[in-house]
C-alpha cells in the first residue's frame, strides 16, 4: 500500500501531530518529537507517550506510516570533539524518543565538514558516529536525509518526496544497503557498492559552482 502525507505540527505536544495529520487526510506523516532548533528539550512523559500511541491506534496510524525528523542542530560530521559529543548525545536522545513513542524510523541530516576537514574524513566521522549511536540503541532505523545547497524549489521537494517514499518501500521490503537515485527521468535503486563505483563526468562550470557554494 502507498501512503502520502506531510510534515505536520506537534505544537503543544507530540500527540497533537496525529490529529493534525488526520485533519488533512494524510495516510502518513512526519513530525519533530522536540523543538528542532534547540539542543535541550524536556523529556517525554509517560502520559504523552500513552496519548500518542492511543491517538495513533484510534486514527489508524502504524509505526511504518510515521517518520520523525531529528533536530537541525545535529551534525555528526563535525570535526570538533566537544561539538560532536553534543551532537551525538542529541542524536541518541532523538532515537530514544522514537522508541518511547513506539516508532521505528528516524530521518536525519548526516552532517557537514564545515570546511575544516575533507569530505572523505567527514564521511568517516558520520559513519563512526552513527555506529556508536546505534550500538547503544539498535531498535530504531536511521534514514539519512541529504539536501543540496540552497533553498529547495518545488521540483526539489516533489523529487525528495518520491525518493524518500522509495527508500521507505525498500526498508519495508527488507532491502538494505541500497542507494535511491534518478535514472532516465525516473527513480530507481542500486546496490550501494555498485553506486559508489559508478563514474560520471561533469562540466567545468558545475565544478566552479560547487567551489563557489562550498569554498572547497
Amino acid at each position: 500500500m502507498k501512503y502520502i502525507g506531510a510534515h505536520v505540527s506537534a505544537s503543544g505536544g507530540v500527540e497533537n501531530a496525529i490529529k493534525n495529520a488526520k485533519d488533512i487526510g494524510a495516510t502518513a506523516f512526519a513530525l519533530f518529537t522536540k523543538n528542532q532548533r534547540q539542543w535541550i528539550a524536556p523529556p517525554l512523559t509517560v502520559e504523552q507517550c500513552e496519548k500518542f500511541k492511543t491517538a495513533c491506534a484510534e486514527c489508524g496510524y502504524a509505526p511504518h506510516q510515521i517518520l520523525p525528523h531529528d533536530s537541525y542542530l545535529i551534525n555528526l560530521g563535525n570535526p570538533d570533539e566537544e561539538a560532536i559529543q553534543k551532537s551525538r548525545a542529541a542524536f541518541i536522545d532523538e532515537m530514544q524518543r522514537c522508541e518511547q513513542l513506539g516508532l521505528k524510523m528516524l530521518n536525519f541530516h548526516p552532517g557537514s565538514h564545515l570546511n575544516k576537514i575533507s569530505i572523505e574524513q567527514c564521511l568517516d566521522e558520520i559513519a563512526a558516529n552513527i555506529k556508536k549511536s546505534i550500538d547503544l540503541d539498535p531498535r530504531v532505523t536511521v534514514l539519512g536525509h541529504i539536501q543540496r545547497g540552497g533553498v529547495p524549489n518545488a521540483r526539489d521537494r516533489v523529487n525528495a518526496t518520491k525518493m524518500g517514499y522509495l527508500a521507505v518501500e525498500l526498508l519495508l521490503a527488507g532491502k538494505t544497503n541500497r542507494i535511491v537515485c534518478t535514472h532516465d527521468g525516473g527513480f530507481t535503486d542500486v546496490d550501494i557498492d555498485e553506486g559508489l563505483a559508478m563514474k560520471k563526468s561533469i562540466q567545468k562550470i558545475e565544478v566552479d559552482v560547487l567551489a563557489a557554494m562550498t569554498g572547497i
